[in-house]
This record gives C-alpha cells, structure tokens and sequence, in this order.
C-alpha cells in the first residue's frame, strides 16, 4: 500500500486529499498527474507557554 496526496480531482477525490491505494495504482496516478507521493513527517513538540518568572 502506499499513501498518496491529490493534486487535482480524481474521481471520489478532490484536491489535497489522501488516501492508500495498491503500489501499482498509486504508480499510475502519480504518473498521470494526479498525485504526489505522501509521506507522514512526525512534527517537532514545541511549546507555546512562556515560563512565567
């Protein structure tokens, strides 16, 4: 299986959506145009409370 993300619509998908498809199927949308390869990137915990002094 392998994650892609829609470039443009594609059937039942719209623009920036993502979904899992078979690797030869995501291979053919990438290769028409319709998607990116997705990759999850684990974000950095970051803190927004200033320490109070």
């Amino acid at each position: 299986m392998q994650l892609v993300k829609f470039l443009r619509s594609y059937e039942a998908y719209a623009a920036n959506e993502t979904a899992k498809f078979e690797k030869a199927m995501a291979e053919k949308l990438i290769a028409a145009g319709y998607a990116i390869e997705h990759r999850l990137e684990a974000k950095a915990a970051t803190s927004t409370v200033a320490a109070a002094k």
